[in-house]
């Protein structure tokens, strides 16, 4: 085992997360486009491992409760990219709202007769 959690590693652990709050409300005021979205997501994982380490004190923990979370993180990643490969990977139907079939409905609407 390793040093206790003390207030000065709290207070410090505590800044950095309103710092990486500032930063994620920065980064969603930018236009930065689809890499936005990857810069966001970077934040989260920062402060999820932040929250981790200093507040769940896993940094002072045994060394299998370690790998324990270590393989929980690599779990949690390999699900991840199974979904998003799945997600990329379907034909998707286009879009009806922008079909000529919904062009020509919009604009019978626009031109049916009240009655």
């Amino acid at each position: 085992m390793s040093r206790e959690t003390t207030l000065w590693h709290l207070i410090v652990a505590f800044a950095m997360l309103q710092s990486l709050l500032a930063l994620t409300v920065w980064a969603a005021r930018q236009p930065l486009g689809s890499t936005g979205v990857w810069i966001s997501l970077s934040i989260a994982a920062l402060k999820a491992l932040l929250v981790l380490l200093v507040f769940m004190e896993v940094a002072n923990t045994h060394r299998t409760i370690r790998i324990v979370v270590g393989v929980l993180i690599l779990w949690f990643m390999i699900w991840i990219g199974l979904g998003l490969v799945d997600y990329s990977s379907r034909s998707w139907p286009v879009n009806p709202l922008l079909s000529d079939r919904a062009v020509d409905a919009e604009r019978l609407l626009t031109e049916a007769k009240p009655l």
